[in-house]
């Protein structure tokens, strides 16, 4: 099953969120995307189902769906999560099997994605739609080989928080251990 090391970081104002994506955009040409998930009542700690629906923001017109299944446990700062992922062909067919079999969602993310994609390290740039106050986002996904640890992952991770000037402060007070999921949910 695929593997990555996460690590999620919520920053105080725009200015410094656009400093960061800076620096991102100087390792590798983003991508950008409109992006929706909508989650499914889980079953089980620590495991989201989610149908992920891609509108790539590029004038192609391309959209992709895809159901995300992964479990994480969200007590470190640096998390580890296993992950399977499923091409959707039909989103409204999905959404009625997924509340069929889980219940209706309970909640629907909207974010402004950029991804840029550095060695082995996807850097999504987020700006999360429903939160007014702090919608700025940086996360990083190590994908891990069959070899590597998740300490490995960590280093990984280091590695590219230190390429892009993000702070050891703001590696210890600004993190989100939760997903977009549990912040609306609160909210």
């Amino acid at each position: 099953m695929p593997r990555n090391t996460e690590i999620k970081i919520r920053f105080q104002d725009e200015v410094r969120f656009l400093a960061i994506e800076k620096k991102a955009i100087e390792l590798g040409l983003p991508t950008r995307l409109l992006q929706e998930d909508t989650y499914y009542p889980s079953r089980g700690y620590g495991q989201r189902n989610k149908l992920r629906i891609d509108e790539y923001q590029d004038g192609s017109g391309k959209v992709v769906a895809e159901m995300i299944s992964y479990k994480r446990n969200d007590d470190e700062n640096c998390r580890q999560s296993l992950y399977a992922k499923s091409p959707v062909p039909d989103v409204e067919d999905t959404k009625k099997k997924m509340t069929a079999v889980y219940g209706p969602a309970e909640v629907v993310v909207v974010k402004m994605r950029k991804v840029v994609i550095y060695d082995q390290t996807r850097i999504h740039l987020d700006k999360l739609a429903g939160l007014d106050d702090r919608p700025y986002f940086l996360e990083l996904e190590v994908m891990l080989d069959d070899n590597q640890s998740h300490e490995d992952g960590q280093r990984i991770s280091d590695f590219v928080l230190d390429r892009l000037g993000i702070t050891q402060e703001e590696r210890t007070k600004q993190v989100e251990r939760g997903s977009y999921r549990e912040l609306l949910m609160l909210k």
